[in-house]
């Protein structure tokens, strides 16, 4: 299968400083969600996202707004995005396309030359008519250490995130949790090491709880290949441990500067 995983025109320079992009775009949900799956620090989207958005997290055709706040809470800069899109999304709504309403804020703060954080918060949700309604709310945070004179070298990221999932479906109501933790060290220009910790509650039906561990090692033979070595062990209340040994190789193609920065 071939097809677009993102296309969109973009405007900047609107009013009130508001960037507008439209067209195919991955929504803005947590840190990872907008990164493409070749990009991710695993192999793979966490647990979360593939229980509660879908297999390959979420993204649709619309419109997302875009703006800096102009106010600074301790010296930091604070982000907005509106975003109104026709997505697919099984564990949302079941089947089809159905529109969905995201906003999100994003806070982010540089402690010093070398260490950054950032805090955001999502809520998105939409409904398939009557049937099926499927809301979620969630919290991530990002810091990382990369010292400016080492810094295609040297990186050090911690994230977590959090999100809570409510469910409709004919008037049966769910609520579950789930999150992930992720921590990723860069030792040299080719070699970065990484774990990676997922626990997913099921969206709807039976509470079904699982968990997974993934460590990476993974290697830059140039700037436009890595290989990647990744463990998975996984598993599901009720049911067998599932282990696997991965490997990755990734390719690309020409530089990635679909963004303004």
């Amino acid at each position: 299968e071939v097809g677009i995983e993102e296309g969109y025109i973009w405007y900047t320079g609107l009013p009130a400083r508001i960037r507008a992009d439209l067209g195919q775009i991955r929504q803005q949900v947590g840190d990872l969600n907008r990164w493409h799956v070749h990009a991710l620090p695993e192999s793979e989207y966490p647990l979360v996202y593939q229980r509660y958005l879908g297999e390959e997290g979420l993204s649709g055709a619309g419109l997302s707004l875009y703006t800096a706040l102009p106010v600074s809470l301790a010296h930091g800069t604070h982000e907005v995005w509106l975003q109104a899109t026709s997505a697919e999304s099984d564990p949302l709504y079941g089947t089809g396309r159905h529109s969905t309403l995201l906003g999100r804020l994003q806070n982010f703060w540089q402690f010093s030359r070398s260490t950054y954080g950032q805090i955001g918060f999502t809520a998105l949700g939409g409904d398939h008519a009557d049937t099926l309604k499927g809301r979620v709310l969630g919290a991530d945070l990002r810091l990382t250490w990369r010292p400016p004179h080492a810094g295609t070298r040297r990186n050090l990221t911690f994230r977590a995130e959090g999100y809570r999932f409510r469910g409709d479906e004919l008037g049966d109501i769910t609520t579950r949790y789930g999150m992930f933790a992720d921590l990723v060290l860069q030792t040299s220009q080719r070699w970065i090491f990484g774990a990676r910790y997922d626990y997913v509650e099921s969206p709807r039906g039976a509470r079904v709880k699982e968990w997974q561990i993934s460590p990476t090692i993974t290697w830059w033979q140039s700037e436009f290949v890595y290989l990647r070595l990744e463990g998975q062990h996984h598993h599901v209340d009720g049911g067998e441990n599932d282990n696997r040994l991965l490997f990755q190789a990734v390719f690309s193609m020409g530089p990635h500067k679909h963004e303004t920065y």
